[in-house]
């Protein structure tokens, strides 16, 4: 089912949807959880997935993706993480378009709960390594590629 309204920007989360980052990461922090409190599982830090930690957009630097996105903002911009949806605010805003003509690309829980409060279009890219609730999502897809479907 395509969108019906115009879409005129499509935001796509970094960690977990343009870089896989979201498991090399939540590895480190289960290994520094466990230096601590050897008894903690993969599923005590699940929550984490999707909160502020080291930016990892300069990949898209690294990779030669930069020139592709008009615009590259970064979570440490912002006071609060998500879930709050400063970010997606912020983005339209300096887009110089409205929240309900952007398609927000997320995969964890909390970005999803921002792109929701910002009133945008959600495509939840799937991912059963880390119980997220994607609920809120208006559309799942499987790899970034489906969006076209919706577009």
């Amino acid at each position: 089912m395509k969108i019906t309204r115009p879409i005129r920007a499509v935001l796509f989360d970094m960690d977990g949807v343009m870089v896989d980052s979201e498991f090399v990461y939540m590895k480190y922090l289960l290994e520094f959880a466990r230096e601590k409190n050897p008894a903690v599982t993969m599923e005590d830090i699940n929550p984490m997935v999707g909160r502020s930690r080291q930016d990892s957009w300069m990949v898209m630097e690294e990779v030669g993706m930069r020139p592709e996105f008009d615009l590259i903002v970064s979570g440490k911009q912002f006071k609060q993480s998500k879930p709050n949806p400063e970010i997606y605010h912020y983005t339209a805003d300096t887009l110089g378009i409205r929240e309900d003509e952007c398609f927000v690309v997320e995969d964890s829980t909390v970005g999803i709960e921002a792109a929701y409060r910002a009133g945008m279009s959600i495509a939840g890219l799937k991912d059963d390594r880390f119980g997220f609730d994607q609920s809120k999502a208006d559309y799942h897809i499987d790899s970034i590629s489906d969006i076209l479907k919706y577009l």
